[in-house]
């Protein structure tokens, strides 16, 4: 997989006259809160192109599935975006337009990333969150061997709940 990444790297670089990394750090999962967070993720995913300067509008980006979730465009049948607009209204077409202006509501405005608030670089949720993911993978001792960047997350001068931006 290095050479592949290495030669793909080269390969892009000399095509576009440039140099460096082609993939900024390593790919990351965190464990979300999906109640608190789900709707701001998915604006901080549609509005990145925005962010990038690729486009104005969420809507100019061909390769986004904001036009999908607006109702722009027939969505494939492997788009599940029901879990998403299911905060903004039953009916599909209320919801579409609600999420759209949820969307719109900041793409004019510069706002934090809400994956500023990642603890540990592992958990992403309202402190009664990480407090029940520690009580129930670290004191239940289920997943402690295997995750043991999470076992001292509350020690964590970052974790601290006084120091959280809300």
């Amino acid at each position: 997989m290095r050479h592949i990444n290495g030669a793909y790297t080269t390969y892009f670089n000399v095509k576009r006259d440039r140099s460096g990394h082609l993939f900024q750090g390593r790919y990351k999962a965190i464990l979300v809160d999906i109640d608190e967070y789900a709707k701001e993720l998915s604006r901080y995913i549609h509005l990145n192109p925005v962010r990038a300067k690729i486009v104005q509008t969420p809507e100019e980006y061909t390769w986004s599935s904001y036009q999908f979730f607006i109702g722009k465009q027939k969505p494939a049948k492997w788009l599940y975006r029901d879990f998403s607009l299911g905060y903004f209204g039953k009916k599909v077409s209320s919801a579409q337009k609600g999420y759209q202006e949820f969307v719109n509501a900041l793409v004019f405005e510069d706002y934090d990333s809400p994956l500023e608030q990642v603890v540990s670089s592992t958990l992403l949720g309202s402190d009664d969150f990480i407090a029940e993911i520690y009580q129930q993978e670290i004191e239940g001792n289920r997943l402690a061997v295997r995750h043991w960047g999470i076992r001292r997350i509350t020690d964590l001068p970052a974790c601290s709940t006084k120091n959280r931006k809300r």
